[in-house]
């Protein structure tokens, strides 16, 4: 892209084909996706409120987004979807949500619910640290990953396993990987002095800043 709009959150599709992300080109924030090779965006939601693009659902058929759409009288982002070919969307969950990703067979969702407004913070402990969920799309039960109060952000969900960043260990946020069947968590990266700032990945590799 290469526009004066502020455009940000790219996720390329399950197939590699497409990016979601999320752009103000219209003047508010909206979900966008676009051919890799370049081309035209596709604009996918329309309401008023923002939408911030978060994702794709493992067949690459919808987009998954946050939108403070429809929660009034006090605004939070719940997680919606959208059909890659536009058209109306979805509400996923009646939980608060600002991030989440699906699980590999598209029955399950990892969820961040809080909106942090500033993840720089450094051993931030207060109440926008709570714990990442993991919710059943079949009954919406949930689960949550075990969280001492400590900053447990950025969820992927790859193969049978959940990574997010986590802070838990002396302070420092680093790579964590938590596993849902055996509800065990195991630390992979070991920073004492920088933090990890940013967490993706795809097929069987993690890439993070």
């Amino acid at each position: 892209t290469s526009t004066p709009a502020v455009e940000s959150d790219p996720h390329f599709s399950p197939d590699g084909q497409w990016i979601a992300f999320t752009s103000n080109r219209s003047g508010s924030y909206a979900v966008y996706t676009m051919p890799v090779k370049g081309g035209e965006p596709t604009r996918l939601t329309w309401h008023p409120s923002a939408s911030y693009a978060r994702g794709w659902s493992p067949d690459g058929s919808r987009v998954l987004y946050a939108s403070e759409r429809e929660s009034a009288p006090t605004a939070y982002n719940r997680l919606w979807t959208v059909s890659a070919r536009g058209g109306p969307s979805t509400l996923v969950t009646r939980q608060w949500g600002n991030d989440g990703d699906f699980s590999s067979d598209g029955k399950r969702l990892v969820i961040d619910r809080v909106d942090r407004w500033d993840v720089e913070w450094r051993a931030y402990r207060g109440g926008q640290n709570t714990p990442l969920v993991i919710l059943d799309l079949a009954d919406h039960s949930e689960t949550l990953i075990p969280c001492p109060s400590t900053i447990d952000i950025l969820p992927i969900w790859l193969g049978d396993r959940v990574y997010f960043l986590s802070d838990r260990e002396g302070g420092v946020s680093n790579i964590w990987a938590y596993d849902p069947e055996r509800k065990s968590l195991t630390q992979l990266t070991r920073f004492q002095c920088s933090d990890v700032k940013w967490l993706s990945g795809r097929g069987n590799r993690l890439i993070y800043e």
